[in-house]
Order: C-alpha cells, then structure tokens, then sequence
C-alpha cells in the first residue's frame, strides 16, 4: 500500500533508504502526481513549475468524474440540466 503525505503543500511518497533501515520521504515528480489525477504518461505540460505543480493539484480524476456522474445518472428522475447562455444586461433566471 502506497500513503502519501501531504507536508507544506508538496506530496510526499515514503520509502526506506538504500540500507532499508530508515523510511525517508521524497517529493512526488510532476510526472507521478499527474499519473495518479489519471492523465496519461505522455501528457506535455505548460509552464513553470509551480504553474505545472497547480495545473495538476486543481484536477478531478476521470475516474473519480465518471463515478460521480454515474451516480447521479442513476437518480430516477433526475434529467440533465442544459446552461443557458443570456447577453450582458438580459435578465436570468429569477430576474436576476
């Protein structure tokens, strides 16, 4: 089982040192924090790397998004809502 840590806004992955006699915690790469939100191996990011670092932790898994929509698509009598776009200054829904 992998735990992972977050510390001060980094994700730690905890392993043991080379001997095996102490657990040492190492940042997550962009590459394996991606992986687990579900994006693909080959994914080319844009942008720093604090950019890159916030592109990633403001993600929803795809399995986690599918999960959710088919628990809603299974609420009998729920239908999906259609946005409706208004102009500047037009009233919406309410009046407001």
């Amino acid at each position: 089982m992998v735990e992972v840590v977050a510390y001060k806004g980094s994700h730690l992955h905890p392993q043991w040192d080379p001997a095996g006699r102490n657990r040492v915690n190492r940042p997550l790469t962009h590459n394996e924090e991606s992986r687990l939100q579900d994006f693909p191996e080959d994914y080319l990011w844009c942008g720093s790397k604090i950019e890159i670092a916030r592109q990633i932790d403001n993600t929803v898994p795809v399995g986690l998004a599918q999960a959710i929509a088919a628990h809603f698509e299974a609420i009998p009598g729920l239908r999906p809502s259609t946005p409706t776009l208004r102009r500047r200054g037009s009233p919406g829904v309410n009046g407001l």
